[in-house]
């Protein structure tokens, strides 16, 4: 029987497939750990700080709450960085985070672990975050997609195709030193033409549907 197909950026393994490498993967755990001890030497429980964050309180925290939350809890982060930690929260796309996100993210920096019960029996006490503004990443993909041109189907026409054997690839991905119980890694398949095949095809691309797994 054919299991149900699940996008992979939808699941928490998403974040393996868009960092990088290992150096991305340790720095984005450290930031996540930062947060979620922050949050706790405030005295805060995660509800109380996604509520506190929340200025406008629409359930969803936007890019500005974050950052302005983030600097609430000492911690300068630059805003590309907190787009960043956006995209590899935001489970739906939608440029926002959910307080189910948030706590699926920042409880791994809570030591002893994130307690429903206590969160339920602890009475919530309002506290004053100061917003700092910076642009929104859903106006941000608003923008990307004005900017996009369709392919006609005349244009559709024009084009031409033809399956190559790969012959190189960049390593993107390596488990080694996260102490993962298998060693994997993940290759994609080098798509630039060498300097000498540019004047020879100026009008073709190398394209790649996917990256290769393989043991370590």
């Amino acid at each position: 029987k054919r299991r149900n197909q699940t996008p992979v950026g939808g699941t928490s393994l998403g974040r393996f497939f868009t960092m990088q490498d290992g150096y991305q993967m340790l720095q984005y755990r450290a930031i996540v750990s930062s947060v979620g001890s922050r949050i706790l030497d405030r005295g805060l429980f995660l509800l109380d700080a996604f509520r506190g964050f929340d200025v406008d309180n629409d359930g969803m925290l936007n890019c500005s709450e974050l950052y302005s939350g983030l600097r609430f809890l000492g911690l300068d982060f630059k805003p590309e960085l907190v787009y960043d930690i956006i995209k590899n929260i935001d489970l739906d796309g939608n440029g926002g985070i959910s307080f189910f996100e948030f706590k699926l993210t920042f409880m791994a920096g809570q030591s002893g672990g994130y307690s429903e019960e206590n969160v339920s029996a602890a009475d919530f006490k309002p506290f004053k975050v100061k917003q700092y503004k910076i642009p929104e990443l859903k106006d941000m993909m608003r923008e990307e997609e004005k900017s996009k041109q369709k392919v006609t189907s005349s244009q559709l026409t024009k084009l031409s195709y033809h399956v190559e054997r790969v012959a190189e690839f960049n390593s993107v991905w390596k488990s080694r030193g996260l102490g993962t119980r298998q060693k994997l890694a993940l290759y994609m398949p080098v798509t630039k033409f060498k300097w000498v095949e540019r004047a020879f095809n100026g009008n073709k691309l190398i394209l790649s549907l996917g990256c290769y797994a393989n043991n370590e």
